[in-house]
């Protein structure tokens, strides 16, 4: 797998600020470089989401201990962003989540063409003023919006897309306006 989904807050996710609160900026890399390892080995088309490798080969990516290393591996686990199994010599991390984000980017990629896009953006914001069609606000640099998501079997037509500031289309996520609203 080359590409993954990865939203620009993730940060502020429940689990993620767990992870920063208790092991800091150094747990969140070691989070994006296990993430990043296992999904470089995902093959196009395989349902895959683990990697078994020697311990001295998840130290060598990280620079970590042996003790460092089970540390953040551990509490990795025990929030629940991968599974960490540890065997005598190996270490094996599984992501299961991470088919979902190729998901996700696979269908914006086979929805329209990148030039298609391109064109599409410019006609929705020209025809919604620049303006978000979900607070009100001009937007100097607006998002296009998909209000039913292309994860939800939505498409990149002029009736599915609207002007978004970054806050509301960041925030509405993969959710339809309603349930955004509740």
């Amino acid at each position: 797998m080359r590409w993954f989904k990865h939203i620009s807050n993730a940060h502020q996710d429940e689990k993620m600020a767990r992870l920063v609160s208790e092991l800091g900026l150094e747990g969140y890399g070691f989070y994006w470089l296990i993430l990043e390892t296992v999904a470089g080995q995902i093959e196009a088309g395989s349902d895959r989401t683990d990697l078994d490798y020697p311990i001295a080969f998840w130290r060598e990516i990280t620079g970590f201990s042996p003790k460092k290393l089970r540390k953040f591996a551990e509490f990795c686990s025990e929030i629940e962003i991968f599974s960490a199994k540890f065997s005598e010599n190996s270490l094996t991390i599984d992501i299961p989540n991470i088919l979902k984000y190729r998901e996700v980017n696979a269908a914006r990629v086979l929805d329209v063409s990148s030039i298609e896009w391109r064109v599409l953006r410019k006609a929705v914001f020209k025809r919604d003023s620049f303006t978000c069609q979900y607070c009100g606000k001009p937007v100097e640099k607006p998002d296009c919006d998909h209000v039913m998501p292309l994860s939800r079997g939505g498409l990149s037509t002029m009736d599915n897309l609207v002007t978004a500031c970054p806050s509301c289309n960041r925030s509405k996520n993969d959710k339809t306006p309603e349930e955004w609203m509740q």
